[in-house]
């Protein structure tokens, strides 16, 4: 997973490997990545707006945002969901910028 070297692309650094680390099959686990799915839709929010791709939003904000954070399944899920959205924003925004 490539991402840019700015201070977005520092902070998504640091938010993946929490969630890569986080734990499902604990309540603290599955809050750090509900934490860092929404904190990461807040952090590359403006960026898409300002890459004309606000098309995008809708769709980032429910994978993302909404769904079963409190099954272990389910939240394990969302962090490859993560991964994702880290890389369609480095491959269909970031240039855009």
């Amino acid at each position: 997973m490539e991402i840019q070297n700015t201070n977005t692309g520092l902070k998504i650094s640091e938010l993946a490997i929490l969630v890569e680390s986080a734990k499902t099959f604990t309540e603290n686990g599955r809050q750090t990545v509900t934490q860092c799915c929404k904190e990461l839709y807040n952090l590359i929010e403006k960026d898409v707006y300002n890459a004309e791709k606000e098309w995008m939003l809708q769709g980032m904000y429910n994978d993302l945002c909404n769904g079963n954070f409190s099954e272990p399944f389910y939240c394990e899920q969302k962090k490859n969901t993560f991964k994702i959205v880290v890389e369609i924003y480095n491959t269909n925004v970031v240039p855009y910028l």
